[in-house]
């Protein structure tokens, strides 16, 4: 997000951009996906489901309703995010809700399987394709391992955390 500058009027208004290197063009439904910030919890329900403290609440240790409250307050935000996305774009609804056989369409292991005589200058060998799959396993496990570390932390993907958190409490934690 540190990429992406907006004008300090009107913080809607883009005003530049920087660090394309990385940038790709692709289908909407392999680029649409929740902005970090509003990243839904694990458990949450897309469409019409309002997020819900759990049933045994009341029955709960005070860590696990601290627990609970926080995932709560991450569902509901993610909701309102979801409905205004909606709202706003059906583009984006249909993106963020197409069925997952039709992205594997598009991942790197189907490409040899593909017949495209002409139109890809490039096929991957079987031992290209089991390097990549490697990878691929480490690259899932690290960023799990992250999206843990940002859960458990309360950071952002680039390890910010709120102005007003006690700085001694998030280095324990850490």
């Amino acid at each position: 997000m540190g990429n992406v500058f907006v004008s300090q009027d009107d913080p809607t208004e883009i005003t530049g951009i920087i660090d394309w290197q990385s940038t790709s063009i692709s289908p909407m439904f392999l680029q649409v996906r929740w902005p970090v910030l509003l990243a839904p919890p694990e458990n949450y329900i897309r469409g019409l489901h309002e997020p819900a403290l759990p049933d045994d609440f009341d029955q709960l240790s005070s860590n696990r309703k601290e627990r609970a409250i926080y995932e709560n307050d991450r569902a509901t935000l993610s909701k309102m995010y979801e409905i205004s996305s909606y709202s706003n774009s059906r583009d984006v609804k249909y993106a963020l809700n197409i069925p997952r056989v039709f992205r594997e369409l598009f991942l790197f292991e189907t490409w040899q399987e593909l017949e495209l005589p002409g139109q890809c200058p490039y096929y991957p060998s079987v031992q290209d394709i089991e390097l990549h799959n490697e990878q691929f396993a480490d690259y899932k496990d690290w960023y799990t391992l992250q999206e843990f570390a940002m859960q458990q932390l309360d950071t952002d993907s680039e390890g910010w955390v709120p102005a007003e958190t006690d700085w001694d409490e998030k280095t324990a934690q850490n």
